[in-house]
């Protein structure tokens, strides 16, 4: 006696659409997270290009002088800062 097996094919169907999706799914992680890397190496590359590489105790002593002659605390004002501290508590 033969059984009808209708519906089977929609079954198959359907699980051939889940493979295909997870797969697809993964895929499109893969290449995103791929493409995310390569812009993070890229623009750290740049920062390195563009801040220059210390090869030397001279090279040091001259980016320690550099930094050294910057004035940054005189642009400081304590009381806008007080303020600004208070206002974002």
């Amino acid at each position: 006696m033969k059984r009808k097996q209708n519906g089977f094919a929609h079954l198959a169907l359907i699980l051939l659409l889940m493979v295909v999706a997870v797969v697809a799914f993964a895929g499109y992680k893969v290449v995103k997270n791929r493409q995310d890397n390569t812009a993070a190496n890229q623009t750290s590359t740049s920062l390195i290009q563009s801040a220059g590489v210390i090869k030397s105790s001279a090279d040091l002593d001259s980016a320690t002088t550099t930094l050294n002659n910057q004035n940054v605390d005189n642009d400081l004002n304590p009381d806008q800062l007080n303020s600004d501290v208070s206002a974002l508590l």
